[in-house]
């Protein structure tokens, strides 16, 4: 039987596609129990409350916050993620495989299983693809790595635990993008010049990094904002027992 926690707060297209998700969810007879957030229970206390009731599928109805939320809340879990997608980005579909509910719903039904490792932000805030720190202008930043630091201007950087641009998940791994890099810092020029230039710009593999900005910077996982510079990202080595179609990339 499957828990579907509902986004209710933030996603208006949640309750447009709620009765054709309860229809459909009864025609292919994995109904289960349906909740919605609400000003008076949150995500986590909904789970808290499927989680007592014995489910061993929760699925998370949203977008990527929400989504992200279910997933962090579930890390090293024996209870495995069901998603279906509304608003959501197109690298966290890839990453399930499912771009439309049916193809959701379908994925549900096989309940093929896949061991995910995610991301956090200063042990806040869990990511399963990736987030984004994005500027009108080019801004001066400082990223910090273990055996390096770079002084910068870029308007956007991107910081994955999925592979935006190829699906690819590497465990125990973050990439670091920065588009239209202006402003390399001395010796790192040569570098920047051994790293595949992607159309993005340049990246950089690392376990971690901590990214410092003059003023603080707003960080974003989808269209919502987690935290603000500076912050620290790491890539854990505990895992999530995800839902996914049969189709999607594996590499974990």
């Amino acid at each position: 039987m499957y828990f579907y926690i509902v986004e209710g707060l933030r996603n208006k297209s949640v309750f447009k596609a709620l009765p054709r998700l309860k229809d459909e969810l009864a025609k292919r007879g994995i109904i289960g129990e349906i909740v919605t957030t609400n000003p008076l229970k949150n995500a986590s206390d909904l789970l808290e409350l499927g989680l007592r009731k014995g489910y061993s599928t929760i699925v998370a109805v949203g977008d990527d916050a929400h989504i992200n939320e279910l997933a962090g809340l579930l890390l090293s879990s024996h209870v495995a993620l069901g998603i279906i997608p509304v608003n959501a980005s197109e690298a966290l579909c890839r990453l399930v495989g499912v771009f439309n509910l049916q193809e959701a719903l379908r994925a549900l039904q096989l309940r093929k299983i896949r061991e995910v490792p995610l991301a956090d932000v200063d042990g806040k805030a869990f990511f399963l693809t990736h987030v984004t720190l994005k500027s009108r202008l080019p801004t001066l930043f400082t990223a910090i790595f273990e055996d390096f630091t770079l002084n910068a201007s870029t308007t956007e950087i991107i910081i994955a635990n999925l592979n935006p641009f190829t699906g690819e998940c590497l465990p125990g791994k973050l990439t670091f993008f920065v588009k239209n890099l202006t402003k390399p810092a001395g010796f790192l020029d040569r570098l920047f010049k051994k790293v595949p230039n992607l159309d993005f710009g340049t990246k950089i593999t690392t376990p971690a990094l901590k990214i410092e900005t003059r003023d603080p910077f707003p960080v974003y996982l989808g269209e919502n904002e987690i935290v603000k510079t500076p912050a620290t990202f790491k890539a854990l080595k505990k895992t999530l027992r995800l839902v996914v179609a049969k189709t999607t990339f594996s590499n974990a």
